[in-house]
């Protein structure tokens, strides 16, 4: 295969993808996962940080959030970095919401992680969402997100 010009390879999962100028590295390929869960992924991050005109721009793209310069560009690279998603309800969620999307803060990961809070409360300079707050206090949520509702002072509640 290494000097082959163009050529057509099978993919079980995603038909056919050709290449074309291969040498002996795969990772020339050109592949036909545009209709793969993980390139719909890739292609919405994009349209997220860089397309003004997409629903959700505003919150990617219009806060500074950029994809990194190994993806932007390159499905391919970012297919081998995330690798397939695990489940088919997964989607693409970054570790830290305030950091861009790159290999070392994005992860797959089920529905309710990817859904940002609504709610956040502030107590000794700490700030969190209800849900983290739950998980740091021992507190059940619902507990924390009922004093909340009710315009409670933090250390009210946050304790159990």
């Amino acid at each position: 295969m290494d000097m082959m010009t163009s050529t057509t390879l099978k993919d079980f999962n995603y038909g056919r993808f050709n290449t074309s100028r291969m040498g002996s590295s795969m990772s020339n390929i050109r592949h036909n996962k545009r209709f793969s869960p993980e390139y719909n992924s890739w292609f919405i991050m994009k349209q997220r940080c860089y397309n003004p005109n997409a629903s959700s721009y505003a919150y990617y793209g219009g806060k500074g959030i950029k994809v990194c310069d190994e993806w932007l560009n390159d499905f391919q690279q970012f297919y081998e970095d995330m690798g397939p998603r695990p489940n088919d309800n997964w989607g693409l969620t970054r570790k830290n919401r305030e950091d861009d999307f790159s290999p070392s803060n994005c992860e797959w990961a089920p529905p309710q992680r990817r859904r940002p809070s609504k709610y956040f409360l502030t107590y000794n300079d700490e700030t969190y969402s209800l849900k983290e707050w739950a998980e740091k206090t021992n507190v059940p949520y619902q507990t924390i997100r009922n004093r909340f509702l009710k315009k409670l002072p933090p250390e009210e509640i946050l304790n159990a």
